[in-house]
């Protein structure tokens, strides 16, 4: 029997072809082997008898792969598994880049209400999201593995001109291509010459940031930039300026972390971290956080899935990032299904005493270790002179005793702390 322990989901598709002498899941002890899809392992410990670490995906930097060497683990990926889906998804960026569609169907959902008036409107008012065509425009690929030759082949069959750079083209892979598809020597040649830009290059320390505010200069004004492969590929704070300023028309991507890419870049370079508002402890917290998104996922569970992918490359000894979630304690269901699904990420708890929440309700935020929360208390520790009867004078020994109570009772709930 092997035992395989699953980082990330897995497709059944995939799990459905282990035998019956394999067990997997994401509770496996003693693993065998890994399947990883994001999730971060530079901080791992392996065992003696890992052997193997498969990545269900194209890049490994997410595998410390200086290490496995070291200790003799196989590294393998799967490039070209999920190619044709990106491909797919790239041209319908390219599509939303040029035809202001998701601007169009923002503008329509305004019109709700006016009856047989709609049809009027929308003759008077749709040459606003009137977009350029993409036949006979130049798009550049960096990058002409599996899915950038499936790419470059149907912007050829749309009509566009291509161009692209890989330095470690293979053979097979250059018969794949569309022989119109013109290959330039270098990255910055692509770049320089294209109407829009795809990249799909794994990121690593020469292709981090290879689309900067310098190399957005160089560009054509009204550039439309498509990112699909690796967050960090693209300077996201070149590109938001460059786009404010016009000299980028759009920038497409599935990477949104502009807001909290800085902060994670400082948790790096000064052992720092953050957290972020989740579920909050107030009573109108779910004015907002309840509320469902298209996907039929509450705001609170889109932001912590966000946090859980922000922190991946910041984990810590213990298996938590430097990117924590704000969890009040006043909705004890809400914490524990936030746990279950955020296993790498580190919770503040609000709402301990004071707002009505409790040791039962906070228990939920730790793992089996009892790792994994800070559990906040304010008033009630500030103002436990007063619950005591006593003093401001008695302020210090009043909060202290406040303290040892809280902790007392809250380790009461999750049983031992293990840190080994």
């Amino acid at each position: 029997m092997y035992n395989i322990l699953t980082l990330n989901k897995i497709a059944a598709i995939g799990t459905s072809r282990l035998g019956d002498n394999y067990k997997y899941g994401d509770d496996v002890q003693n693993p065998d082997a890994v399947l990883v899809r994001s999730a971060a392992m530079h901080d791992m410990e392996f065992a003696d008898n890992l052997l193997a670490i498969a990545r269900a995906g194209a890049g490994t930097n997410n595998i410390p792969k200086d290490k496995c060497s070291e200790q003799g683990i196989v590294v393998f990926n799967t490039p070209g598994a999920n190619a044709n889906a990106v491909k797919e998804l790239v041209i319908a960026g390219l599509l939303i880049s040029n035809r202001k569609v998701i601007e169009g169907y923002e503008w329509a959902k305004t019109l709700k209400g006016n009856g047989a008036a709609v049809g009027k409107m929308v003759e008077k008012g749709k040459s606003q999201f009137v977009g350029p065509e993409i036949k006979g425009k130049t798009l550049g690929v960096i990058g002409l593995g599996a899915i950038g030759i499936l790419v470059a082949n149907a912007a050829v069959a749309l009509g566009m001109n291509v161009i692209g750079f890989d330095p470690f083209m293979s053979v097979g892979n250059a018969l794949k291509l569309a022989p119109t598809v013109k290959l330039m020597k270098s990255a910055e040649d692509v770049m320089v010459n294209c109407d829009y830009l795809t990249i799909h290059v794994p990121l690593t320390d020469d292709t981090r940031d290879m689309v900067d505010a310098d190399m957005i200069a160089k560009m054509k004004d009204g550039v439309r930039i498509l990112n699909f492969s690796r967050d960090g590929l693209v300077n996201s704070t070149a590109v938001l300026e460059a786009v404010k300023s016009g000299k980028v028309a759009k920038y497409v991507t599935d990477f949104g972390t502009d807001g909290i890419k800085p902060l994670a870049k400082i948790c790096d370079s000064d052992d720092k971290g953050i957290f972020v508002l989740v579920k909050t402890s107030n009573p109108s917290s779910g004015e907002l956080q309840d509320m469902k998104l298209e996907t039929n996922e509450s705001v609170y569970e889109h932001m912590g899935k966000m946090c859980e992918g922000w922190g991946e490359d910041l984990m810590g000894k213990h298996g938590y990032s430097a990117v924590g979630a704000v969890v009040g304690a006043t909705y004890p269901e809400q914490l524990g299904e936030m746990r279950a699904k955020l296993p790498h990420t580190f919770f503040l708890v609000p709402g301990y005493g004071a707002q009505g929440g409790g040791a039962d309700d906070v228990k939920n935020a730790f793992d089996e270790n009892g790792l994994g929360a800070i559990i906040n208390s304010s008033r009630g520790i500030m103002c436990a002179w007063k619950k005591q009867g006593l003093t401001e004078d008695d302020f210090a020994v009043a909060a202290r005793k406040e303290a040892e109570r809280m902790r007392d009772e809250i380790v009461g709930c999750i049983g031992k702390i293990k840190l080994g």
